[in-house]
């Protein structure tokens, strides 16, 4: 028994931070040594993001919402390029209820809605978002969707 205590007791001794208590999860288990340089291609991994915009079938709730009722989810950290197509291939459009959009971060965004979007460009009715945080808004039929920095035009 002394032997299979023998080591980790002394790796406490010495790394005392090394373990924590059952109900924690092990520290440390990502470390790399600081001799091995970091990976290119893992910088900047972590950016918040900046806006989410989920489509919903009938049933949202601001208060109770389930995400089981998102049928489309798209989320950024900057402004899209131009005018995004919501067609049947990217989610069922007849089954869309309300929507929801939030870009609650210092720096916001609006979301530009689109009767039709084509070559990029939003036509028709055109509707902005612009107070960055709207829950179970009604679908109108939109079918183009784009994201500008606040007060942009659409």
């Amino acid at each position: 028994m002394k032997l299979t205590l023998l080591p980790t007791i002394t790796t406490l001794l010495f790394l005392p931070t090394a373990y924590t208590s059952s109900l924690e999860i092990l520290r440390f288990k990502n470390v790399r040594p600081s001799s091995t340089p970091p990976n290119p291609s893992h910088t900047n991994i972590v950016e918040p993001i900046k806006w989410d915009l989920r489509l919903f079938t009938p049933g949202c709730d601001p208060n109770t919402t389930s995400f089981d009722l998102s049928i489309f989810h798209r989320q950024g950290v900057s402004g899209t390029d131009g005018c995004e197509t919501l067609d049947d291939a990217s989610v069922n459009v007849s089954a869309v209820d309300t929507f929801s959009w939030k870009s609650p971060g210092a720096t916001t965004y609006d979301l530009c809605l689109y009767d039709v979007c084509g070559s990029g460009n939003g036509s028709g009715r055109v509707e902005v978002i612009r107070d960055g945080w709207e829950v179970c808004v009604k679908y109108w039929g939109w079918k183009g969707w784009g994201v500008v920095e606040h007060g942009g035009d659409c």
